[in-house]
């Protein structure tokens, strides 16, 4: 074997073993590291807040929050967070569930899921957890039957005091007709409020726009778009010309 040959040989197995070592570093401490490098933060300081304002700093900061005591008789006022874990200055990641102990007064419970519930069902549900029903709209759906629960106000596993009240929606059933939004751009406003009262529809928000281009009280655009179709009346919001002053 001639020595270029060798030397050859020689470079090419430095080389080799070179990127095993490579590799090996990388995977087992580079990688690790550059992984781990700002995925934790120190763990903030919520006692001594009002409940409200330490769930508003927390979730901003990207955790979630649970309360998971609340205890009476403390010389703290109702509502204050007197604890919490993780502890502040502790190194956690984004994302982790913060239990804080409150002050006395209201007790907060996870709100329960009651969609997809008959309404009866739902409104058991709730009294587990003093909670009351506030308000029921009735809405047409062709997804859930008549009598279910189709929304409600207050989402899932959101903190709430006993003692609240949520809305809910309930199904009246598949609707018996549909409602279609009509084109009504390029129309007279006068119009177009007949167009949608015809269609049992309503006038929402009406916005003037200043303009030379169109005729005054022209549809300049508006939302839902046209021809898009909705088991309950919604309301139409427009945009319309007007007079241009100088």
């Amino acid at each position: 074997m001639s020595i270029g040959l060798r030397n050859f040989f020689r470079i090419a197995t430095a080389f080799i073993i070179f990127t095993i070592v490579f590799v090996i570093v990388m995977n087992k401490i580079i990688m690790p590291w550059y992984v781990k490098h700002g995925k934790e933060v120190e763990m903030l300081n919520v006692t001594g807040k009002e409940f409200p304002e330490a769930e508003a700093i927390l979730t901003a900061n990207g955790f979630e929050v649970t309360v998971i005591d609340t205890l009476k008789n403390t010389d703290k006022s109702p509502g204050t967070v007197i604890d919490q874990i993780p502890n502040p200055g502790k190194k956690v990641k984004r994302g982790r569930v913060v239990k804080l102990v409150i002050a006395g007064g209201k007790v907060y419970h996870p709100m329960p899921r009651v969609v997809g519930k008959p309404v009866d069902a739902a409104r058991l549900e709730l009294e587990k957890y003093h909670i009351a029903i506030d308000t029921v709209y009735k809405i047409y759906s062709s997804i859930m039957p008549e009598g279910v629960v189709t929304d409600q106000s207050t989402k899932p596993g959101y903190m709430i005091a006993e003692g609240s009240k949520v809305k809910l929606w309930v199904s009246l059933g598949p609707p018996a007709k549909l409602y279609r939004i009509p084109d009504l751009i390029g129309m007279n406003l006068n119009r177009a409020k007949e167009e949608i009262k015809k269609e049992g529809l309503t006038i929402g928000n009406i916005r003037y726009i200043p303009t030379e281009e169109f005729a005054p009280f022209t549809v300049l655009d508006q939302n839902p778009a046209p021809k898009k179709v909705f088991e309950n009346p919604v309301s139409i919001e427009l945009e319309v010309s007007t007079i241009k002053t100088q």
